[in-house]
């Protein structure tokens, strides 16, 4: 991962433009460019920033104005909620795009070189750049207000006594955030794709040949073989190497099942849900 300088970053730009003839270089920012104030330095909580590309993009680099100097671990996340409030730290293990662990020598502009880390932006879905504040951990800059509201201040870590002491508490920043994307939209236009019905072909269907009749279906690759496998109710559909499923029931009842790793140790767990009638969670146990 290489950090470029301000006075570089035309430089950058400019060459890769020239490279990439059918594809446009653009730089996703809110804020105005002008630093005049930043948070105090309070351990654990997060500055983070909602930024949203136009079309689908892939993510060049990420420009930071940094308040003070110090280390930095800045992170693009998922905005997995597309809701108000951006993800927070209890997220960061499984919704982390791609992260830089770095040092900012003085206050200003930093550009964080990201294309070697090949991450691709729907277009759609808004991204969040995120980190954790502490001793020694540079502050990010912000100008002077913000409408609308993408930039928050954190503190993921205190419980709220007005809602159960649930942990977390959400500040607007008094201002946007400098911190920004440089992105690359492809202007390639890709044809619409076509579809072919294999349900019968592959086998998912009932014992007597027809059709499954449900609201419910879960994917997750269950016995570990590389292969993603189908539930719909207590039957599971093991995929057999991308070439069909072979129907098994799974040895409790449920109405459907959400499959998770609950234990850590390598293999997919079950949660079966019954509504009304109970929910159970089933080990794996490799056998």
């Amino acid at each position: 991962m290489s950090k470029l300088t301000t006075s570089a970053l035309l430089l950058w730009i400019v060459g890769l433009t020239s490279v990439l003839q059918a594809e446009t270089i653009d730089t996703v920012y809110v804020d105005n460019g002008v630093s005049t104030q930043s948070n105090p330095v309070r351990t654990s909580w997060e500055e983070s920033v909602i930024l949203s590309p136009k079309a689908p993009c892939t993510l060049q680099a990420v420009q930071i104005y940094y308040a003070t100097a110090g280390t930095d671990t800045v992170r693009i996340t998922g905005d997995a909620a597309e809701g108000t409030i951006p993800p927070t730290q209890y997220c960061m293990q499984y919704n982390t795009l791609g992260f830089v662990v770095h040092t900012v020598a003085a206050p200003g502009w930093v550009t964080l070189d990201l294309r070697d880390r090949n991450i691709h932006l729907g277009g759609l879905d808004r991204v969040v750049v995120q980190h954790v504040l502490g001793t020694g951990v540079a502050v990010w800059g912000q100008d002077a207000g913000q409408n609308p509201v993408t930039s928050f201040v954190y503190d993921a870590l205190t419980p709220r006594p007005d809602f159960f002491n649930i942990p977390g508490i959400f500040y607007r920043a008094g201002g946007d955030y400098l911190v920004r994307l440089i992105v690359r939209y492809s202007t390639v236009e890709q044809p619409a794709p076509t579809w072919t019905d294999v349900t019968d072909l592959v086998g998912l269907v009932d014992g007597q040949g027809a059709r499954r009749r449900s609201d419910l279906a879960s994917v997750a690759d269950v016995n570990g073989d590389l292969w993603d496998d189908i539930s719909i109710g207590n039957t599971l559909y093991l995929n057999n190497s991308g070439q069909g499923f072979t129907a098994q029931t799974l040895p409790f009842t449920c109405a459907n099942v959400v499959w998770a790793d609950v234990d850590n140790d390598g293999d997919v767990d079950a949660f079966a849900v019954n509504g009304n009638g109970g929910d159970g969670l089933y080990r794996n146990d490799g056998d």
